[in-house]
């Protein structure tokens, strides 16, 4: 049996294959997800100055999924925690708490 790809034009956009447009949308909801996440585990959305926040972001990275429909390229946030009983602009090295410094 032929393989046969089904090509869609969406309204205003250019024509694009079905596997294209899974992968678009798998993409979207994976990347959603874990920022949902994120925000969950940080205790504030981006930019936004809480009390109860947990951490702060850090950028992001570049991630491939691969699934049954192929590789899927992810940017997936970063981001930097606080732990519970260290003050803030304090590192922890080696077990040893140090005072965070400007370089």
């Amino acid at each position: 049996m032929e393989k046969i790809t089904k090509h869609l034009r969406l309204v205003g956009r250019e024509e694009s294959s079905l596997g294209d447009l899974i992968h678009r949308e798998v993409r979207k909801t994976i990347e959603l997800a874990v920022e949902e996440e994120l925000e969950a585990v940080l205790g504030a959305r981006p930019y936004e100055r809480v009390e109860q926040r947990r951490g702060y972001r850090n950028g992001s990275r570049q991630r491939t999924l691969t699934g049954p429909t192929g590789p899927v390229n992810l940017t997936i946030p970063r981001a930097t925690m606080e732990y519970d009983g260290w003050p803030r602009g304090v590192a922890i090295d080696g077990g040893a708490a140090l005072p965070a410094t400007d370089a």
